[in-house]
């Protein structure tokens, strides 16, 4: 990624927001299969974790700090804090 792609950045901020989006309401345990280990069982409330809110949570409070300032009025941030807000659980 090169210095100063702001649309790079929100195409990376968006999948990132996906990502927490879906981690957050995933349904009961998730089940993976793995090449060598095919019985491995994860979800959201059996990861472990050091913080109490959930993964859209941590990532609008990230957006809505001083590093993402200068993008606060930009429309995809707006836009993205929109999408993570209902997912957030503080």
């Amino acid at each position: 990624m090169k210095l100063n792609d702001g649309s790079k950045t929100f195409e990376c901020l968006y999948k990132s927001a996906e990502h927490a989006i879906q981690f957050d309401t995933m349904k009961g345990n998730g089940r993976y299969t793995f090449f060598i280990v095919n019985r491995i069982e994860y979800s959201s409330v059996s990861a472990v974790k050091d913080h109490t809110e959930n993964d859209s949570s941590l990532l609008l409070k990230s957006l809505k700090g001083e590093r993402y300032k200068q993008f606060e009025t930009d429309p995809r941030m707006v836009k993205l804090i929109g999408k993570l807000t209902p997912a957030a659980r503080f």
